[in-house]
């Protein structure tokens, strides 16, 4: 059986570490990988003295994946992904950790209300429009199936404007 996680992912705060938590049931057990911004091998994850990865069996046969992060600061605030993989397929969750700004220090980004879609007169193109407040200007990233897209073919266009 690929893995399947058997309970919504669970984040939670504890004194100064922030604990992210998976419940994964497969046949075979599974393997998991940790991510944080996008699930490209450059943000893959390595346990450290601050990111400690573990995992645990339960009696029932279900593995308990966490991710704990010691100290967080503002560079950790973004999306983690867990992805839990075996020899019959993957499977995945994200997490979304947002740390604050220290006070007087700018606006943490914020949507305006749910995205507008729009379809070009002959319906060959459509534009998925949102709008974030925040300060400084944000960086923005589109995901689609799990894969980060990019501005640098004709198919997308990402303009970030200012208003």
């Amino acid at each position: 059986m690929r893995p399947l996680f058997t309970k919504d992912p669970v984040m939670k705060q504890t004194g100064n570490k922030v604990v992210m938590e998976a419940l994964v049931k497969s046949d075979p057990q599974a393997r998991v990988r940790w991510y944080h911004h996008s699930p490209d091998d450059e943000n893959l994850m390595q346990d450290s003295e601050r990111y400690r990865m573990k995992s645990q069996e339960n009696k029932d046969g279900t593995q308990v994946f966490t991710l704990t992060i010691t100290a967080p600061t503002l560079e950790d605030s973004g999306t983690y992904l867990v992805k839990a993989y075996n020899a019959l397929g993957e499977n995945s969750a994200k997490f979304n950790l947002n740390l604050g700004v220290p006070a007087g220090e700018g606006v943490i980004p914020e949507f305006l209300g749910p995205p507008s879609i729009t379809d070009s007169p002959d319906r060959k193109a459509m534009t998925i429009e949102c709008q974030v407040k925040a300060d400084p200007k944000p960086t923005a990233s589109w995901i689609f199936v799990e894969k980060t897209l990019s501005d640098a073919t004709e198919k997308y266009k990402f303009p970030l404007a200012r208003e």
